[in-house]
């Protein structure tokens, strides 16, 4: 049996591709909370400058991945367009 977060991760919406080889807009997608924000004294993490460097190194080191984006709160797309 898939867990709740393995079947909504199945519905995420591919990146969509133009009709050569190459996307046409590179995507990026980053979980901006990443599972911290279940922490219940995450502010408290984020007061002390000596906490506050290890969450946000793990944080950035998870913030891509894409198996652990759906335990992330809030999502970010980024498209770049070269003009």
């Amino acid at each position: 049996m898939r867990s709740t977060t393995q079947r909504w991760l199945r519905l995420l919406p591919r990146p969509r591709r133009s009709a050569g080889p190459t996307p046409a807009f590179p995507i990026e997608r980053y979980g901006l909370e990443g599972a911290f924000w279940l922490y219940g004294d995450v502010g408290d993490w984020l007061d002390d400058p000596e906490r506050r460097v290890l969450l946000l190194d793990a944080q950035r080191s998870m913030e891509s991945v894409p198996s652990l984006l759906g335990v992330s709160g809030h999502l970010l797309t980024i498209a770049k367009h070269d003009q």
